[in-house]
């Protein structure tokens, strides 16, 4: 968006800067309207015990026995704090499941929430562009396939494999 809008400045002297700043943070401010309408609790209370198993408060979760007694025990974990100030969250939470399965397993499941719907999102948004009244075509598996696929195509290798056709 910014790089459009910096475009747009340098090509257009009349545009008024102070009048974009307005409306910039005036959608803005809309956005954060609409996502506190989602989201009227900060989900953030239910991830705590994920972002810092070992300064949480145990008596604020909601958590079965099993659960409350698995992260009471890694609160108290020594080799664990450390390893969870060295290590990535996902990684941390892989390594506390041999000790702790039920409490890995259930942030693990926290955790992939958020990129399993972004890649729904960017699913839809695919297939949305691919399936224009131009390419209104049945099947979309192959170009779907391209368009998600995060490897990058080795262009020379593809097109020196191609043969080209040869006239009768």
């Amino acid at each position: 968006m910014f790089c459009v809008l910096s475009k747009f400045l340098e090509e257009d002297d009349s545009a008024n800067v102070t009048d974009i700043k307005t409306i910039i943070s005036l959608h803005l401010n809309q956005i954060s309207i609409a996502l506190i309408s989602y989201f009227s609790k900060d989900i953030r209370d239910d991830f705590q015990w994920i972002e810092n198993a070992f300064t949480v408060s145990i008596e604020e979760l909601n958590f079965n026995t099993l659960l409350e007694t698995q992260i009471i025990e890694l609160s108290c974990d020594k080799v664990y704090e450390n390893k969870f100030k060295n290590e990535t969250l996902v990684d941390f939470c892989c390594a506390v499941y041999n000790e702790y399965p039920e409490l890995s397993i259930n942030a693990i499941k926290k955790l992939l929430l958020f990129p399993t719907t972004y890649l729904c999102e960017k699913i839809f948004s695919t297939i949305a562009n691919i399936k224009t009244k131009q390419r209104n075509r049945l099947d979309v598996t192959h170009d779907m396939r391209i368009s998600l696929s995060e490897i990058v195509p080795q262009w020379e290798i593809l097109c020196n494999s191609i043969q080209n056709h040869q006239s009768h």
